[in-house]
Formats: C-alpha cells, structure tokens, sequence
C-alpha cells in the first residue's frame, strides 16, 4: 500500500475469500532505504495484528531475508530489531494474497540515529526524548522513487496520539539545516520528524497543496489533498517514512 512506510496494496474482499486469515510478507531487510543499504541477517521482525497483539516472529537469514506471516486483511504492523539497531516500526495494511517487497521496503535504523536526527533537527528536537516518527514526503510518480524530482517541499505534516493529542513537527530549511519556527511546512528536502513520542498508536497526517509555499500552510480540506498513515510506538523506536507518499487527486 502507498499507505504507511511498506508500499502494501489491501485488496478489496468483495467477492474474494473470506477464509483467508493469514498472509505472508516477505522482502529483504537492509540497513538503509531506497536499495541503498545492504542485507541485514539476524534481525528480528515481529507482526503484530490490528490490536496490536504479536502475531508472528521470524529471524531474517544469512541474505537479511524474512517471510513474515501476518494476519490478513487488516491493519498489520512490522517490528524489527537487531543488535546495533534502534526498533524499527513499520504498519500497513494486508490483504488476502502473499506480498513480496522490493528492497528497501524494509530496512533498520542505526542505534546511533535517534542522535543523528536530533542533530540533524536542531533546537526542535534538543530536549525531547522517547520515540521518533521521521521521514520525508514524496510525490508519488510512475517508475521513479529516490530523485529530488518527487520531493514536496510545501507539505504539512502532524501527527496524532490516541487521546488526539498532537505533536509538533520538526523541519529542515531548504539548505537542509534546522528550519525557524515560522516555517509550518516541509522544505525542498521533504523532511520531518517528531520527537519525545511515548508508546502509543498514532495517525501521520500529511496535506499537500500543489502551489503553497513552506510558511502557508493549507487551512482547510478544500484546499489541499490529505493522506492519512498508521504508525506504532515501542520505547526508543524510529518510525521511518521514508517515503511518505502523496499524489494528486483524479
């Protein structure tokens, strides 16, 4: 689906199976985005169901491969850790068919770069502790994924706990250093992230409107598209959007 950090399509059960209960996820776990990283063997990868129960764990192998069972057609969430690495939570959506990824769907965050972040976020992030939803938003575009091209630098981003309460998001300027606070929206790198998150569900809200500028940000669903992602907490985990698609409306 292009809704959350795994691309996992849910398939529409009208007319399909309805005794189908469990699916498998399967893909190679790297150690950084977009096909960029390299295998990663012995990592842990748990699902978890709707409710957040356990479901399954397997150990990727010797080729940082892991197929995963989760329970189908519903919300799923994917836990990955290793030592060197922060918990790495991804969530999305299963169908009713087995789900191959292509690399880089799955990939682990450094035990290091909960400090890179902060670093990277400046003031905004100094004092927060806890866990991190970060990421960067993207245009979704036939056939391309990593290029500067699909990078949205005029989206608005918010992230909610359970209670509805919300966080405030971090940015980066367009040199890519922290952003003042008078800019409310994503820059020409696409970056966010929010900081101090405890262990919760949350939703990423992301609006889009094609035409605004990083201190305007839309005020009303009239005038922005909006897409909306689940994402899970653990103590000290990163939540990686990377990317966090948008599209425009047909």
């Amino acid at each position: 689906m292009r809704t959350a950090a795994l691309c996992l399509l849910c398939t529409a059960l009208v007319g399909c199976n309805l005794e189908v209960t469990e699916v498998i996820v399967s893909g190679i776990v790297l150690d950084e985005p977009y096909f960029e990283g390299q295998p990663v063997a012995g990592v842990e990868a748990t699902s978890l169901d709707a409710m957040l129960e356990p479901y399954s764990t397997v150990t990727s192998d010797a080729n940082g491969l892991v197929s995963l069972p989760v329970a189908a057609a519903q919300d799923m969430f994917i836990e990955l850790r290793g030592p060197g690495y922060a918990p790495t939570l991804f969530a999305g959506e299963a169908g009713i068919f087995d789900l191959p990824l292509s690399d880089g769907e799955l990939y682990m965050a450094s035990d290091t770069r909960a400090a890179e972040l902060t670093a990277e976020f400046g003031d905004c992030a100094s004092d927060a502790t806890g866990g991190i939803i970060e990421g960067e938003v993207r245009v979704w575009m036939a056939g391309e994924q990593t290029s500067d091209v699909s990078l949205v630098g005029n989206a608005w981003v918010m992230v909610y706990g359970t209670d509805n309460e919300e966080f405030t998001p971090c940015f980066l300027d367009a040199e890519g250093d922290p952003a003042p606070e008078s800019q409310t929206l994503t820059n020409s790198t696409g970056r966010f992230a929010f900081f101090g998150l405890p262990p919760d569900s949350y939703v990423l809200e992301v609006a889009f409107r094609p035409g605004g500028t990083p201190d305007d940000p839309p005020d009303s669903e009239l005038d922005a598209y909006y897409w909306y992602y689940k994402a899970h907490m653990v103590e000290d985990g990163i939540a990686p959007f990377h990317p966090a698609w948008v599209e425009f409306a047909t």
